[in-house]
């Protein structure tokens, strides 16, 4: 008794000091209340969107009603993993042990689409649900119904129903305890995810589609911003999340999303070589051209975790499942489409090329169930650009469509990958590849002298996209779904070096390993600090209006067009795309759409025909951003001038010159910008 009354008193005399101690320091030093104060807004906002992504992802897995039943080809598929180990692919899938977020989470050795209790994996069922719930807000917002109370209702009553059903989940989530490589990238992101939204394709496109929509109150089409047409599925997501928050809630979402990718990764390179999942799922989180994005509102993590979603999930033989991710990817990016294609011609002669892969005796009946669903969750945006413009891959096949061929250069894809440029190209650094990834690359063909199924595939779902998008010489982002499969296998054939190596080879590997690395975590604090200039801002030195100010020049422009202009104006913006933070109604221009405009311009032969336009589209007010509204033929110092000058032609000029003196006002300048009010 006298022994366990002085354990409560050291405990309580512990707290004690504890809290006596903090209290003092943090009544003192305000800066981590006022940190965590600022924070609060935008977590609890994060939150709320999770909790409805993981509602709407969990009751769509439960929808499925044969992800039960296995392929019973997959059994087979189950019992040999590259290791040799029968049903290597269930234990430790996930980030710790067991296929789903914790022990005996599969009801299938290596399924992992069901925990023990009959519940969809949390972790597969949020990383879907984030695109579907997208999808739930593009129909809402398309049936015209984008306000802040249609879209903040629904978010938080699915956050309500999310929290209910998936809270015991959350308490039983277990992480791996080797995770110390994959610390400082979690923590870049973080902070990424933490500061305003301020990169142009957040500002331009990303985040600024969907604020347009809230101003508009619906979705419609935007015409002038060719990136509008863009499949949007996880963006959409983001709706919730201005709405109920903020743009950091938004970034918070995808900084989810990125961890979700790296546990999907950890799972699909632990089912291929188990001992060395972390390395290779390390590899991923170190290249600079995704960790740089993994704080950011941008749909490349959510792109890696959901087409290896698809794969993971076919491989185990779970093919409703796969296609449902799938059809996730393939509304959230355009990239998905050589994927796919290559996804399903695989899919197909895996499956009809195996008698047992027919269930009910009716061949290709799976198939056909896997496209109905994938058709069901990745057509809407396909369907609604047809709609249109008659072109389901707007603003492709279409006029003046965005040139994002051949965007480093001239010489083409082919020369651009001999000279190193996704390696690193100092014109566009943080779209460089490091050297680890690039490595691993190069390493993969020698994974196919395993001569295991799984290899094979992976390896043609790599090198067919590689070859194809290669050739339209693309940024290294966007052929990453390309490198991925491809980077997998090389991760395997590094592990069985180390493997196989003695002493002085495994020495040598991990400094190699380490140089890269280190060389890699320079470019990124040099992104992160130099480029970005965040750490005033991280610091508390600075508001996000302040941080804003001194980053971007818009700032003044828009606070002036906030205070003077009515709630329902509407500008044209020429020279100027990003939108985000203008919270008005506009037209504008996206990424590489100048050409774009300057052709919607050159359509009006008089002042009286531009006139007649304005007042057709209720245009109240003209915005020029003059240090990017330029005169004659194109001619661009940089390769990133291309995104957001606009050249127009001396005509053009001239005309719009001429409706300025008389049919519009100044009533606005400064430094950059120069704003007229439309004489009605």
């Amino acid at each position: 008794m006298k022994s366990r009354l002085t354990n409560d008193a050291l405990t309580v005399a512990t707290f004690g000091a504890a809290i006596l101690t903090a209290a003092v320091f943090l009544t003192r030093f305000t800066l981590p209340g006022f940190l965590l104060t600022r924070l609060l807004d935008p977590l609890v906002g994060a939150l709320l969107v999770i909790a409805a992504s993981y509602a709407v992802g969990a009751l769509a897995l439960r929808a499925i009603p044969r992800m039960w039943r296995p392929l019973p080809s997959a059994v087979a598929r189950r019992k040999a993993p590259l290791t040799g180990e029968a049903g290597g692919a269930a234990e430790g899938s996930g980030t710790h042990k067991g296929s789903g977020t914790h022990k005996g989470s599969g009801t299938h050795k290596g399924s992992g689409t069901h925990n023990a209790e009959g519940s969809p994996d949390p972790c597969d069922a949020l990383l879907l649900g984030i695109p579907l719930f997208g999808l739930v807000l593009s129909v809402v917002s398309i049936a015209g119904f984008a306000t802040p109370v249609v879209i903040g209702t629904i978010t938080i009553l699915l956050a309500i129903y999310g929290a209910i059903t998936g809270w015991r989940h959350v308490l039983a989530l277990r992480i791996t305890t080797n995770i110390a490589i994959l610390i400082p990238p979690i923590v870049l992101a973080f902070l990424g995810a933490i500061t305003p939204v301020n990169t142009p394709d957040e500002l331009t496109y990303k985040l600024a589609v969907p604020h347009l929509y809230l101003q508009f109150g619906r979705m419609l089409e935007l015409p002038l911003n060719s990136d509008s047409y863009f499949p949007s599925a996880v963006y959409m997501a983001d709706l919730g999340a201005l709405v109920v928050s903020s743009g950091i809630a938004a970034k918070l979402v995808h900084f989810v999303i990125y961890l979700l990718a790296l546990r999907v990764i950890y799972r699909t390179a632990r089912d291929l070589e188990e001992r060395g999942a972390m390395w290779i799922t390390a590899a991923f989180a170190w290249t600079p051209a995704l960790a740089i994005t993994a704080g950011w509102a941008w749909a490349e993590w959510a792109m890696i975790g959901l087409v290896l979603l698809s794969f993971l999930h076919f491989e185990r033989g779970n093919l409703d499942v796969a296609a449902l991710a799938l059809g996730c990817a393939l509304s959230t990016k355009y990239t998905a489409l050589p994927w796919a294609v290559v996804f399903v011609a695989i899919a197909i002669w895996r499956t009809v090329g195996d008698r047992r892969s027919r269930l009910s005796g009716q061949p290709g009946l799976p198939l056909l169930h896997a496209a109905l669903i994938t058709f069901a969750t990745g057509s809407f945006f396909y369907i609604r650009n047809w709609i249109w413009t008659g072109s389901p891959i707007a603003p492709f096949l279409l006029p003046n469509s965005p040139a994002i061929a051949e965007y480093r250069s001239s010489l083409g894809g082919w020369a651009e990958l001999a000279r190193g440029y996704d390696i690193f190209h100092p014109a566009i650094v943080d779209d460089a590849l490091g050297i680890l990834l690039p490595a691993l690359i190069l390493l993969s063909p020698l994974a196919l002298l395993s001569r295991n199924r799984r290899v094979v595939d992976l390896f043609l779902l790599g090198l067919v996209q590689f070859i194809g998008l290669v050739t339209l010489a693309p940024t290294s982002r966007l052929m990453i779904l390309a490198l991925v499969p491809l980077a997998l296998l090389g991760g395997i054939v590094t592990v069985r070096a180390w493997e196989a190596g003695n002493r002085a080879v495994r020495v040598a590997l991990a400094s190699l390993a380490g140089i890269a690395i280190a060389a890699q975590f320079v470019l990124l604090a040099f992104i992160f600090v130099a480029r970005w200039s965040v750490m005033p801002y991280l610091a508390g030195l600075e508001s996000e209006s302040a941080y804003l100010a001194r980053t971007r020049d818009f700032v003044p422009a828009y606070a002036w067009i906030a205070d003077h202009t009515k709630p329902e104006a509407k500008l044209l913006l020429l020279g100027e795309n990003r939108t985000y933070h203008l919270d008005r109604r506009a037209l504008a221009a996206g990424n590489l759409d100048g050409p774009r405009v300057a052709a919607y311009l050159a359509r009006f032969r008089t002042p009286a025909e531009f006139a007649r336009e304005l007042q057709e589209q209720h245009i109240t007010h003209i915005v020029i951003h003059k240090p990017w509204y330029r005169v004659g033929a194109p001619v661009y110092q940089s390769m990133v001038e291309k995104e957001y000058l606009l050249f127009v032609a001396p005509q053009s000029h001239a005309l719009l010159h001429d409706f300025m003196r008389g049919g519009a006002r100044r009533v606005y300048e400064d430094t950059s910008y120069a704003i007229f009010e439309l004489n009605r």
